[in-house]
């Protein structure tokens, strides 16, 4: 082939099947590199707090993201970004870069590539799962870029009466106890139900409880599942 073109592809490729392209084998990684090689950039860059991300294309050679540059595309990213909204974004900022590539290589071959920095640069390592239990002692920020970085592929638990309780979705708010205790649910009424963090509170808006109950803290309420003044395990 002229060309050998992979994308979202997290398994190795030996160097016996992308040197047999006549012009480049490339691969559109979905993150800026150096940073973020790895197998699962999108839930490494929303669990971090990233602001900007973007894709890079660049020549695949015998190490895993590491090969010259061809370019690259930056976007930001939303307050309320998911890894599944992420990846649906990065689709069709890939579909564009690569797009592009092969116009270029038509009308005038292979463009100039840049070799990547040398250094120490975040990494994206595949997902270990199941994931830790939610460490209430964290910001509610850092909680908050945790559960949207698993939404919506990975369960994002934590413990109450010794009973797994998922959190699907919610967000920060400011706390509105006077006796603040890390995990300890403030309150619970139609907006969500409000958990007391290290820093600000999270408002819980979406939940799954024992039994496979899904749905907002207010009807778990009513069904008895949790309960104002509760404490969530750390």
């Amino acid at each position: 082939p002229d060309l050998i073109i992979v994308a979202s592809y997290p398994h190795y490729i030996p160097e016996a099947v992308f040197s047999a392209a006549k012009i480049a084998a490339v691969n559109a990684h979905p993150s800026l590199l150096p940073h973020y090689r790895g197998a699962n950039p999108y839930f490494h860059v929303v669990k971090n707090g990233e602001q900007q991300t973007g894709v890079t294309l660049h020549l695949l050679d015998e190490s895993f993201d590491t090969g010259n540059i061809i370019s690259q595309q930056k976007f930001k990213l939303n307050t309320t970004e998911t890894t599944g909204s992420l990846e649906k974004r990065t689709t069709s900022v890939v579909v564009s870069v690569v797009t592009d590539f092969v116009k270029q290589v038509q009308a005038s071959g292979l463009p100039k590539t840049q070799t990547q920095p040398t250094g120490s640069y975040l990494k994206a390592p595949r997902v270990k799962l199941p994931l830790p239990l939610i460490d209430w002692n964290l910001s509610a920020k850092q909680i908050d870029q945790l559960i949207r970085a698993a939404n919506p592929h990975y369960a994002i638990n934590t413990l109450l009466n010794n009973e797994l309780i998922v959190i699907v979705s919610g967000r920060p708010v400011e706390s509105t106890s006077n006796n603040k205790i890390a995990g300890k649910i403030e309150a619970i009424d139609e907006q969500g139900m409000r958990v007391s963090t290290a820093n600000g509170a999270y408002l819980v808006t979406s939940l799954l409880c024992p039994y496979y109950w899904h749905g907002d803290p207010l009807g778990a309420l009513k069904l008895g599942l949790i309960q104002q003044g509760e404490c969530f395990r750390l």
